[in-house]
């Protein structure tokens, strides 16, 4: 029996576009299913084991056998944020339209026998955040700021473009940072760590609130049902710049 698949209409929103050969590499309904659920969640979702149960009716083994195996796949990838103290803030859940290539094994022990796997003080390795592999050499800059040499003063220097940015719109603006988080630091220092000065950072906003104004002023919804307005931490994550860069709007 043939498919017959009608063309969506030109007003047709809310649909998410997944790869095939990225569908075609998972094997299990469980993962089928988490994967192609999330992938189409808005940034900034919180992804809860006990709201995956009650999507699909299924218990936590189900649950959790199907995340191992995106992990497997590349698909799936939990980051740790830390602060500049090395204190853990929160936790990132990443999921990749591909697989990932290059990744580093979780437990490295250079030929030796591993002694900590029942170590209770390293049950909580610090992920390091992976490259974005369709960017090229030449569309990042080589900066002396590192993550590790990203100060205060430099981070308030990306905070900064954006406030101007958001000042020199007039009426038509978003939220300017007045306070900066332990969240607003993590994605400077990702900025940082990516080769970005703050004078490339607010070219780039130029260029992000030219050609995608729609993208940018669009409101979207939160599970909870409540309408809300892009903002720095929506618009500035390396998830998204990554996209603008790639051409994925």
């Amino acid at each position: 029996m043939s498919i017959n698949k009608p063309v969506l209409r030109n007003n047709c929103k809310g649909f998410t576009v997944t790869i095939n050969t990225t569908m075609d590499l998972i094997s299990s309904p469980n993962a089928y299913c988490i994967y192609h659920y999330l992938i189409s969640k808005p940034n900034n979702w919180q992804v809860r084991e006990k709201d995956l149960m009650a999507r699909f009716g299924k218990g936590r083994d189900w649950v959790r056998k199907g995340k191992s195996e995106l992990k497997e796949l590349g698909l799936y990838e939990t980051v740790i944020v830390r602060n500049e103290k090395g204190v853990i803030v929160s936790n990132e859940v990443h999921i990749h339209p591909e697989p990932m290539t290059n990744r580093p094994p979780e437990n490295p022990t250079d030929g030796k026998p591993d002694r900590r796997e029942n170590n209770p003080h390293t049950k909580e390795r610090h992920i390091q955040k992976k490259e974005n592999k369709n960017i090229t050499v030449s569309e990042v800059n080589t900066s002396p700021a590192t993550a590790k040499s990203c100060s205060e003063k430099v981070i308030q220097q990306y905070i900064d473009a954006w406030n101007r940015k958001q000042e020199s719109l007039g009426d038509r603006k978003l939220p300017v940072v007045r306070k900066v988080s332990d969240k607003h630091r993590a994605y400077c220092r990702r900025l940082a760590k990516e080769g970005w000065t703050p004078e490339k950072f607010a070219s780039y906003l130029d260029n992000l609130f030219k050609t995608h104004p729609k993208w940018v002023f669009g409101k979207w919804q939160t599970e909870s049902g409540n309408t809300r307005t892009n903002n720095f931490l929506t618009l500035c994550s390396w998830t998204n710049i990554c996209r603008v860069i790639n051409g994925e709007l």
